[in-house]
């Protein structure tokens, strides 16, 4: 994993770099080396997302797991037992959730 990241620093600051890879690594180094740092891009911009966001996650989940709990009638029981879904209640159950 170390020579990727000194890969990505001779990318930047060594000007032969591309010659070299292109001549010498072959398609399949330059592939690679492309997906590698696709996948790095992907997950930094992933953590700054999940960063921004997370915030907003976090005050959904508080908001959305009251309001399911309190939506849930109180005597109704879901039992799934080899495949078949059974309730104590007779006909269609219908659960009406909080407006926001």
């Amino acid at each position: 994993m170390s020579g990727f990241f000194k890969r990505i620093k001779q990318c930047f600051y060594d000007p032969e770099f591309y010659e070299r890879e292109a001549v010498g690594g072959g398609l399949s180094a330059a592939l690679k080396f492309y997906l590698g740092i696709c996948a790095l891009l992907a997950l930094i911009c992933g953590a700054v997302f999940l960063g921004m966001r997370g915030t907003a996650i976090n005050r959904f989940a508080d908001r959305i797991i009251p309001d399911t709990i309190s939506a849930y009638p109180e005597n109704l029981e879901i039992v799934i037992h080899n495949g078949v879904l059974k309730t104590n209640a007779p006909g269609p159950v219908k659960i009406t959730w909080p407006r926001a």
